[in-house]
């Protein structure tokens, strides 16, 4: 039989992890991946999944569910890598619940693409982080960054995004990719001291120039800028393909 107007939708359902696939709590398991892509789909994360999972879980990863909320992270004090991908996430939440600030400080990698996050300011909780996925939300604006001096990665690509904030980018002095395609940007800005990037991608943006890339005339290997408003003109830049690029 069909389903009737009374039954639940799978978002409203209630299940946890531990209830989708079973979890150990032996201190060697410090792995957890469970995928939603084919059988149940978790809804919560549950605020005592601590209880669950090894005391010395580094890698969490939860991707393709129905998860709203992030919770139960206090007390993961070893967790390196977090991916909660293509969820209906609308927060960042619980990444500072636990003593000294874990697990946030703790965390290597953080993929939270593909939810409907529209501030992404509370990743300053994370000032450890080497890569930060956070492509195809909703977020407007870049907030958060300027203190994480360990990213070597960012994607947010897929979002709102209009200005490439200086006061956020110029103290990522280790990032070495940038990927920023499908936002709202107009303007190629805040690049000047990131002086170890390889990687920037800015297609389908909103710009008709390429310029300020002085900071990357040694560094930049890879640059992505189709689907522009670009013109001759435009792509003429003193400070942009002007440059002699070593490895462009």
């Amino acid at each position: 039989m069909g389903s009737t107007i009374d039954d639940p939708s799978p978002v409203d359902i209630i299940r946890y992890p531990w209830e989708v696939m079973e979890i150990s709590s032996d201190p060697e398991e410090t792995h957890i991946t469970i995928v939603g892509t084919a059988g149940q789909k978790i809804t919560r994360m549950g605020s005592n999944l601590k209880d669950y999972v090894s005391p010395n879980l580094t890698h969490l990863v939860f991707r393709s569910h129905l998860i709203k909320e992030m919770e139960g992270l206090a007390g993961m004090n070893h967790l390196e890598l977090l991916e909660l991908y293509d969820n209906m996430i609308d927060e960042l939440k619980d990444l500072d619940g636990g003593e000294g600030g874990l697990p946030g400080v703790g965390l290597r990698v953080l993929d939270i693409s593909y939810n409907v996050i529209r501030d992404m300011t509370p990743i300053s909780l994370c000032p450890n982080l080497t890569e930060l996925y956070i492509a195809q939300n909703k977020i407007k604006s870049m907030s958060g960054l300027r203190h994480l001096k360990h990213l070597r990665k960012i994607d947010l690509g897929a979002n709102r995004i209009r200005v490439m904030v200086e006061e956020e980018l110029s103290g990522l002095e280790n990032l070495e990719e940038l990927w920023l395609g499908k936002n709202k940007i107009e303007k190629i800005g805040g690049l000047n001291k990131l002086t170890k990037l390889r990687r920037l991608d800015l297609q389908s943006n909103r710009l008709t120039k390429i310029e300020n890339l002085t900071g990357q005339v040694d560094t930049l290997e890879e640059l992505y800028l189709a689907h522009n408003g670009i013109d001759n003109e435009g792509a003429k830049c003193e400070t942009g393909l002007a440059l002699p690029f070593s490895k462009l």
